[in-house]
């Protein structure tokens, strides 16, 4: 027999802290945008310029720009070809071999087979091959196998409690498995203090890949730390998982894939993580099949890199969820304060099926890099943002509810390519706003980001605006109010003054920004963000902006509804070009900023009304033309004083009258903007 007393002192580095894990994941968003095809990113580099070199966005061409919202459109095939492959091991791969049967009893085993040793509470495995463990074990079982070796823990009605480590710990070894035998039920609980240089920090650690598997059941306490943590990669086959953790409840380090099982996860850090931050391959969370609930203390899932949602269903509360916004926060060791978000990666973020309800402090689901939905159903909640990308955010298909936050849909680049989007937000539905990316946060990038290979296409969606004039007009006769007249370079709301920033308290009269039908556009300035509707329908009820961009705005296909604004805000608020080339536009809402479409860039034609009675949530409102036709019916979803609708059944010029539940409250022209309007961009 051999004798180890301890699992060993370690070698590798400590798990960086929540703060630092942020910070790398900002390194390699950089990486992505700088070193990646960044060349498009690169604007006015010499030759010997380096990733750190930040970029000018007054530099930045239309083309540029374009390329970083290319990025959104990786579908998750293309995410996950560009990672690498986990490392797992299936059934069928060792079912045929011979089983060693070892005994659990006390502090000690007994087996009939070779490669398995116990003293001192420790059953050691020290070979390959598969071990069909039962009993009790008051100690822990170690792997410490050769490092090409595959070792197979069929776990058959099992209780391990350690009381002084992991329960179950691999120090070496290629592949390990874990599998839960049919029909039972397994136990595993770590101790509650750690001797010092103990690596082990989870109540089932390991140094080697490690899968599991099976339809038993497994319940894991941890004291200390993590519940399960690969170093390498993490896969969850099959089975009924419990994870009760003190900090994380499933870590796989290089990548952690769950393909099916049930999963159960209540975590006081993290719930599923993955955090490997030097290699863009890796640190990826990947999720296609199985049932997966998951409580957690700070992030509900959370990746270095990706985080790929293909299938299964995922239910997520962070930090308390929504309800629990201000009590969730904590400050990090940088001095930031920290909230708890449902789903954030560090680069990409995809799905593209299953079922998704998460409920977060912070955001529901937000990526440092690019955000994609291409598929399955998501229902959201958020302290702050429902759907947040740094980079760009793309809704291609898919039906995606967002039952509460304070803005809806948030990223520098937005674009609606189809699916369902009903929005709930007590500001804006949609906020195209931040940075350009490159040049703020995400340019303080060190050389990390040079010499990688991980290809970006440069593509990008025909129908992208590109015309964003740098001579934008200060407004018409009226005196434009009192509005700033510069946007805040990150992209928050900037004060308005008590007028709105339409006339004045005093003399409304005076009219807004343009001072008339298709007037100057507005004073702020176009921060080249985009906010694009390609396809889809999409509504929105905010008691902010329903549709905001720092930047242009484009509907040129689909459906938008839009209700719920509140003075001083409107349906829309845009401070670039705002186009309606098609698509089907019905919004009501507050006067607000009064924004109109720009005649020159919207080829549909398009009717505005400020009206001159308050229309009570409900009201069912009848676009009729001059020959009595109805045109179009619509429901406010809020009080509204203002009524905006595009659609390819107007014609320009021609008049309508517009009914409030039968009742004439409007005649209107297509392609008039109402008196103090702002228009004309």
């Amino acid at each position: 027999m051999t004798r180890l007393s301890s699992l060993g002192p370690t070698t590798r580095s400590a798990r960086p802290d929540r703060s630092a894990r942020a910070g790398a994941r900002r390194r390699l968003t950089a990486a992505t945008l700088l070193g990646l095809g960044g060349a498009a990113l690169l604007a006015g580099c010499t030759d010997d310029a380096t990733a750190t070199d930040p970029a000018d966005p007054a530099t930045l061409s239309a083309a540029e720009a374009e390329a970083v919202v290319a990025d959104a459109s990786l579908d998750a095939a293309t995410v996950l070809a560009e990672n690498a492959n986990a490392s797992v091991t299936t059934p069928d791969e060792w079912a045929s071999d011979d089983v060693v049967d070892v005994a659990l009893a006390g502090d000690a085993a007994t087996t009939t087979g070779t490669g398995v040793t116990s003293s001192g509470g420790v059953v050691t495995i020290s070979a390959a091959g598969v071990y069909r463990l039962s009993g009790e074990l008051a100690g822990s079982v170690v792997v410490a196998a050769p490092d090409d070796a595959r070792v197979v823990l069929v776990l058959d009605g099992v209780t391990i409690t350690s009381p002084t480590s992991a329960a179950i710990a691999v120090t070496s070894a290629d592949d390990v498995v874990l599998h839960l035998a049919d029909g039972s039920t397994n136990v595993v609980e770590d101790a509650t203090q750690r001797a010092d240089g103990d690596e082990a920090d989870a109540a089932v650690w390991s140094d080697a890949d490690l899968t599991v598997s099976g339809s038993g059941t497994l319940a894991v306490t941890a004291h200390v730390n993590d519940g399960i943590v690969a170093t390498d990669d993490l896969a969850v086959l099959d089975g009924t998982l419990t994870v009760t953790a003190v900090d994380d409840g499933l870590r796989g380090k290089d990548a952690l894939e769950i393909r099916g099982g049930s999963v159960t996860i209540d975590a006081g850090g993290d719930g599923l993580t993955s955090d490997e931050d030097e290699d863009l391959t890796s640190g990826t969370v990947t999720l296609t099949g199985g049932d997966v609930v998951v409580t957690a203390g700070d992030d509900g899932v959370q990746a270095t890199t990706d985080v790929v949602v293909t299938g299964g269903t995922l239910t997520v509360s962070a930090g308390g969820g929504a309800d629990g916004a201000s009590a969730s926060a904590s400050v990090s060791s940088d001095g930031e304060t920290a909230k708890s978000h449902g789903v954030t990666a560090g680069v990409h973020l995809v799905v593209a099926g299953g079922e998704l309800e998460v409920d977060a402090a912070e955001d529901a689901l937000t990526s440092d890099g690019a955000l994609r939905v291409e598929g399955g159903s998501l229902t959201l909640a958020a302290g702050d943002d429902g759907l947040h990308a740094d980079t760009a955010l793309t809704i291609a298909a898919g039906d995606v509810t967002v039952t509460r936050s304070e803005e809806g849909v948030e990223s520098f680049a937005i674009r609606v390519e189809g699916g369902t989007v009903d929005v709930t937000a007590s500001d804006d539905g949609f906020n195209a706003s931040g940075d350009r990316p490159g040049t703020s946060s995400s340019s303080s990038t060190t050389s990390e980001a040079a010499g990688s290979d991980r290809a970006r296409p440069t593509d990008m969606p025909t129908d992208m605006p590109t015309d964003m004039p740098t001579d934008m007009p200060t407004g018409g006769p009226g005196d434009g109010g009192t509005r700033p007249t510069e946007a805040p370079a990150d992209g928050t709301r900037p004060e308005r003054p008590a007028d709105g920033g339409n006339g004045t308290a005093s003399d409304p009269a005076r009219g807004g920004q343009g001072g008339g039908p298709g007037g100057g556009g507005g004073s702020e300035a176009d921060g080249g963000q985009s906010l694009v509707v390609a396809g889809g329908t999409v509504t929105v009820s905010a008691g902010g902006d329903g549709l905001d961009s720092n930047g242009s705005l484009t509907v040129s296909g689909g459906t938008v509804v839009v209700g719920g604004s509140r003075d001083p805000e409107s349906a829309f608020d845009v401070n670039g070009t705002f186009a309606l080339t098609g698509g089907t536009v019905l919004a009501t809402g507050a006067t607000g900023m009064n924004e109109s479409p720009d005649p020159d860039a919207s080829t549909q034609a398009w009717l505005q009304s400020n009206l001159t009675t308050t229309l009570a949530a409900g009201t069912r409102l009848t676009l009729v033309d001059a020959s009595g036709a109805t045109i179009l019916t619509l429901t406010a979803s809020g009080q509204a004083t203002q009524v905006l609708v595009s659609s390819a059944d107007l014609t320009d010029a021609a008049s309508y009258t517009l009914t409030a539940d039968g009742a004439e409250v409007a005649t209107v022209v297509a392609g008039e903007a109402p008196a103090g309007g702002r228009g004309g961009r």
